[in-house]
């Protein structure tokens, strides 16, 4: 257990890192300050969570903390020109939402109490994924008139697509 909360600390620092970087340099730049807000957030929570962890490592609630740390950086890269990145990116980007519930449904303990708390957080992991998919296999930049709903322009610069797309045809949507 040790060998994995030590590991965590190079992972959260390099998804730090390509997360500030995909958020100031990508198709849609954020300001240095929103995309290193993410960052900071992301890494305060790894920190905490790591510590708590460490001093309470029977509960789940350091885990859930430091899991809640790495992902909430994935928003960043929406931002980014590489279709890969923006793809999971657009997937990921609200998970860290669902891990905040369950954060607080199971606090202290980090163990959600009954039936009814367990399917709670399984329909909220459930959904935070499948309705970012459900957009990703029918986003397709090209077929917008001007600003695209993430607030990339096709007709000026080249938007990153979803890799996940199913067809890339008007006719079909």
């Amino acid at each position: 257990m040790r060998a994995l909360r030590l590991g965590v600390i190079p992972v959260a620092l390099a998804l730090g890192v390509a997360s500030y970087r995909a958020g100031v340099n990508g198709t849609i730049p954020q300001t240095r300050y929103e995309a290193a807000l993410a960052v900071a957030l992301g890494w305060l929570y790894v920190t905490a969570g790591l510590i708590a962890w460490w001093k309470r490592p029977q509960s789940r609630t350091g885990v859930l903390m430091t899991l809640f740390g790495l992902t909430i950086g994935f928003r960043n890269f929406i931002f980014d020109d590489s279709s890969l990145a923006f793809t999971v990116g657009f997937l990921l980007s609200i998970f860290p939402l669902a891990v905040l519930a369950h954060l607080f449904l199971g606090y202290p303990a980090g163990r959600l109490a009954g039936r009814v708390d367990r399917w709670y957080i399984g329909a909220t992991y459930a959904l935070v994924l499948a309705f970012p998919l459900a957009a990703l296999l029918s986003y397709d930049p090209r077929l917008y008139d001007g600003e695209t709903p993430l607030g990339c322009d096709p007709s000026v610069r080249e938007c990153p697509e979803s890799l996940l797309l199913i067809h890339g045809n008007a006719t079909v949507v």
